[in-house]
């Protein structure tokens, strides 16, 4: 019942907020009825054959708070709180009311003056952060990072090309000054002994098991960003040396209309001995009050079966600047014929 009582609590707590700082509540509602297509003998999650089928999934819904208090001398102190707010079934029971369960996103606390920015908290790494904006068809089907959709039942066959993205639950971040077109943000992840996936490990002690750089140059026409991550075998696994370094690189450019944009990726990941290599070309043309956006890329990897090619075709349709509907197609051919896949996606999406 906790979820019925969040508005609620949310909206006593505006008056008392606004005797102290600046707050705004936001949020996305977005919702997508998507139809795929899946390689033979694939299997889900959970091990269960999988199927061609139609879901009506949450893609990235979600309420936030956020705010500041200015101290004076220039300095303020900022936080935000982010929740994710499932507007579907996600637990396999389509008619027992239960629209699953709100989830932490983003959340942090931190001071910002002219000297920069630092927070502590929930946030997407620095590393994400250089290219999110040029993820074309973020939060859909066809997200880069290959996350379909909370709550999609569509398991460990459908997804992206696998750029590797990650919101961290722990860490410490900062963000510099804009500098003539230039920022660059850094992130500590202290684990307290938890490692990516979810096992204690006591030697996951240290300060720094993940190092997350990002660098973005921002200026007219011109998009350029480098990113590189490092996460340490500790915190990847306790079982063997599983280290992963990340190195990312951005282009793009905007000319009235017209955007285009190249994204590439290296990943090494040591237990797998293995290097992969992610690249993504993409480009969008707006008319009126409508956006034609195509992307084209592939995963070159060293693991046998692994190699991947995805495109995708999409129009959005602003109806105005906080309510659109999309619509998209997308191919993913892999090497292992189990992991095809391809799907047909219309999406309402409205922001407050």
């Amino acid at each position: 019942m906790i979820w019925k009582l969040l508005p609620l609590a949310l909206t006593a707590a505006v008056p008392m907020a606004l005797q102290a700082s600046d707050m705004t509540l936001y949020g996305v509602g977005h919702l997508a009825l998507s139809s795929y297509e899946i390689g033979p003998g694939a299997t889900d999650a959970d091990g269960f054959a999988q199927s061609d089928y139609w879901d009506l999934s949450t893609q990235a819904s979600r309420i936030g708070v956020k705010g500041s208090e200015d101290l004076g001398d220039g300095l303020k102190s900022i936080y935000l709180m982010e929740f994710m707010v499932p507007l579907t079934d996600v637990n396999n029971d389509i008619n027992d009311g239960d629209p699953g369960s709100i989830g932490m996103l983003k959340s942090y606390v931190g001071l910002t003056g002219g000297w920069g920015t630092f927070y502590m908290g929930r946030q997407d790494t620095p590393y994400m952060i250089t290219t999110d904006a040029m993820d074309l068809f973020a939060d859909t089907i066809a997200d880069y990072s290959g996350n379909p959709a909370e709550g999609s039942e569509a398991g460990t066959t459908v997804g992206g090309l696998g750029f590797y993205d990650v919101t961290v639950d722990s860490g410490l971040f900062y963000v510099s000054p804009e500098m003539n077109g230039f920022t660059f943000s850094a992130a500590l992840v202290p684990p307290g002994n938890s490692t990516e996936a979810g096992a204690d490990n006591n030697a996951a002690n240290g300060l720094a098991e993940v190092i997350s750089l990002g660098a973005i140059y921002s200026n007219g026409p011109f998009y350029g960003a480098v990113g590189y991550e490092s996460w340490s075998d500790e915190v990847r696994s306790p079982a063997a040396d599983d280290a992963l370094e990340l190195m990312r690189l951005g282009l793009g450019y905007t000319a009235n209309n017209v955007q285009v944009g190249f994204i590439y990726e290296h990943q090494n990941e040591e237990a797998a001995a293995s290097d992969v290599d992610i690249w993504q070309i993409n480009g969008a043309y707006s008319f009126g009050n409508n956006v034609l956006k195509v992307s084209y890329g592939e995963g070159d990897s060293e693991v046998a079966g692994a190699d991947r090619q995805q495109w995708t075709l999409g129009m959005d349709h602003n109806f105005s600047t906080r309510t659109k509907v999309y619509a998209l197609y997308t191919d993913h051919d892999n090497e292992t014929a189990a992991n095809d896949w391809s799907g047909f996606s219309f999406g309402m999406v409205h922001n407050f």
